[in-house]
This record gives C-alpha cells, sequence and structure tokens, in this order.
C-alpha cells in the first residue's frame, strides 16, 4: 500500500525527481482498484468518484512527470494523456520502457543496483614460435 500512499503523502504535488516502472506501475495500479471499490461502494452517487479522482489528479501527474525524467524525457510529455488514444500509448510506454540507469538532467538514478564495471580477462599472448 506504501506504492499509493507515499506518492500521495509525501510527494503530493513533487514533481522534480525521477520515478521507476514500479512506482509508476504500483501506484496506478491501486488508484484503480480503489476508483473501482468507491464506485460499487457508493452506487448512485458519482460524485464520491469525481472527488477521489480530483484528490488523486496531481499525485497522478507528478509521478508521471517523475517517470518522464526517469526516461530522460521533459514533463510536458504529460499532456498527451490529455489525448484520446495517445495517452493510452503513453501510458504503455511508461510502463514497458525501462529508465536510465546513469544520473541524467533531472537527478540521480532511482535505481538501487549499482552500476559496476566488468573487466573481461583477456587470453594470455602466445609467445610465436622461432622456426628457422
Amino acid at each position: 500500500m506504501h506504492w499509493f500512499l507515499d506518492p500521495v503523502t509525501q510527494h503530493y504535488a513533487d514533481f522534480n525527481g525521477r520515478a521507476t516502472r514500479r512506482q509508476y506501475g504500483m501506484f496506478t495500479l491501486i488508484s484503480i482498484i480503489v476508483a473501482i471499490v468507491i464506485s460499487v461502494a457508493s452506487v448512485g452517487q458519482e460524485s464520491v468518484v469525481w472527488v477521489y479522482q480530483l484528490a488523486i489528479l496531481l499525485p497522478s501527474l507528478s509521478i508521471g512527470v517523475r517517470r518522464l525524467h526517469d526516461l530522460d524525457c521533459s514533463g510536458l510529455w504529460m499532456l498527451m494523456m490529455f489525448i484520446p488514444l495517445l495517452n493510452l500509448a503513453l501510458f504503455l510506454g511508461l510502463l514497458i520502457r525501462k529508465g536510465d540507469i546513469n544520473s541524467n538532467e533531472y537527478g540521480e538514478s532511482p535505481y538501487m543496483e549499482v552500476k559496476q564495471e566488468v573487466s573481461v580477462p583477456q587470453p594470455p599472448h602466445k609467445q610465436p614460435d622461432n622456426q628457422t
């Protein structure tokens, strides 16, 4: 549940930094499940669902912008979410594409993996045979 609560409580309107695929995907999944539960529980009262949607509008936009930052893209791409059909393509792109593991202009990498250089051992050099 912290995948949903952290963006709402700690990063409500925080458009700086980066968010991983997991953070974005889990927030979106949980917010959809909560919206479905609220709509089922409040049959005939659409206003409750609209209040919930308005309450998570800023956290949804901010985590989307931070996800775009992780892909080394400007947050202005989030405006595509308001264009039908393009919003689906952007949503799927945000979930599928792996973020930049290096630091970029939007901040340090949120991935815990430490990039280690792997040295490949070179084969031993053969001494040329002296044929006379």
